[in-house]
């Protein structure tokens, strides 16, 4: 890569990376809603076709454009590094289907829940868009559906399995427990009745543990799901839990105000 192509890159990121990611409010089941579910299809993404290996972004502080490409280099130069040192661990997985094994646990998980919301067939996807996601919504004839979206990578020798998971309502009588209901898209953010992130972590992942701590992590992760699911949270503590939201956002932005 030319230094020029180089400076370009960092200023786009300079520019355009937000301060801040905001993650998406956690919307638990609320037992009204949970209730009057029947049934919910359940559609598990997986883009990722092999296990991601990462490292950890470094931080340039305030050095400026020269030490942002110095941190660069070196962040590439470890990428690099961490890509070889995991070859082996890759090759212990040229056989394994991630995808296979989650979606199989994830469809003998419906017999785990104490009421089966979850269609026995569960759908997996390759594609990761809001546009395939509609298509899936469209298409299915259940109360809800269930979203899973699943990543699994390495970073530094952990491994880490997690998924994030939401429930949009198709049937008229759980419209009315959307989170923040809007009409601009049926998959806008507001519309969901829940909203959960799970995660797994194991440490010291090497080629003689990398397909049982796989394993390990989808049972994990199935199990959180089933255990989420098979609770419920009632409606007056949702509600105080909103109200108490609302009220530290009201004390965020007097706060601002003040500094305007």
């Amino acid at each position: 890569m030319s230094y020029r192509l180089s400076v370009l890159l960092v200023l786009s990121l300079v520019v355009f990376l937000p301060a801040c990611v905001q993650v998406p409010t956690k919307v638990a089941l609320n037992t009204q809603s949970y209730e009057k579910i029947e049934n919910v299809d359940h559609v598990v993404i997986i883009p990722q076709n092999n296990l991601n290996v990462t490292v950890s972004a470094s931080n340039p502080g305030n050095s400026g454009l020269l030490g942002a490409l110095i941190v660069m280099a070196i962040d590439s130069a470890r990428q690099s590094s961490a890509e070889e040192e995991a070859a082996p661990i890759m090759k212990k997985l040229e056989n394994y289907d991630f995808r296979s094994v989650f979606a199989k646990k994830m469809a003998d998980a419906n017999k785990m829940l104490k009421k089966p919301l979850l269609n026995g067939n569960v759908k997996v996807s390759k594609i990761d868009t809001e546009d395939q996601m509609r298509i899936s919504y469209q298409k299915s004839a259940a109360n809800a559906v269930l979203f899973s979206k699943v990543n699994y990578k390495l970073q530094t020798g952990n491994l880490t399995v997690s998924v994030a998971s939401v429930i949009y309502p198709k049937a008229d009588n759980l419209l009315p427990y959307r989170h923040n209901a809007s009409v601009e898209s049926q998959l806008d953010d507001g519309n969901v009745i829940y909203r959960q992130f799970f995660e797994f972590n194991k440490q010291a992942v090497t080629e003689n543990n990398i397909v049982a701590s796989l394993n390990e992590g989808t049972d994990n992760i199935v199990q959180q799901m089933i255990d989420n699911l098979n609770n419920p949270i009632p409606m007056r503590v949702i509600n105080q839990a909103k109200k108490a939201e609302l009220a530290k956002q009201e004390e965020q932005k007097d706060g601002e105000d003040l500094f305007n």
